[in-house]
């Protein structure tokens, strides 16, 4: 008696059958590797963005709460240490403020130690800006903004610092 040819042939495989296991292999791992890609994408961007708030915390922190080092450097920008518009903690020196809207771009960026575009803006209630300095453009979808309320020759205005890759 003769025994079908197609018990007789242990471990061979099919061709269709390995065709078909690698078809599905390429498409489970095509799945795999874009997922994965998208989530170290998304964490790479959660990142970026935690970044660019803590370093334009850092300096809307200094700005208003800090009257720079040294006190008087709004009479000679030469020898900055470190930046800052207040006279106490949200009370800002108009001097102060109208001598760091006049400082470089770069100069800001050095001493604030930012390395985003940034944007800085001072606001009176009726929404009239009354300073401003560095990048305009910020603003865009993947900025970071931070607005804070502070006292200008005995006026509440609004201090906005906004950041960008």
């Amino acid at each position: 008696m003769e025994v079908c040819s197609l018990y007789t042939r242990k471990g061979q495989a099919n061709s269709i059958d390995l065709i078909v296991s690698f078809i599905a292999f390429a498409i489970m791992l095509t799945f795999f590797l874009a997922f994965w890609f998208n989530g170290l994408a998304t964490a790479n961007s959660a990142l970026t963005r935690n970044r660019m708030e803590y370093e334009l915390l850092g300096v809307a922190d200094v700005l208003l709460k800090s009257p720079g080092v040294p006190y008087a450097w709004e009479t000679n920008t030469s020898n900055i240490s470190s930046l800052g518009l207040a006279r106490e903690p949200n009370v800002l020196y108009p001097s102060k403020l109208a001598n760091f809207t006049n400082l470089s771009y770069a100069d800001l960026k050095t001493s604030l130690g930012v390395s985003h575009e940034f944007y800085f803006f001072v606001d009176d209630l009726q929404a009239n800006r009354l300073y401003e300095t560095g990048n305009a453009s910020v603003g865009t979808a993947s900025s970071v903004s931070f607005i804070r309320f502070a006292v200008l020759n005995g006026q509440i205005v609004k201090v906005g610092v906004m950041a960008h890759d």
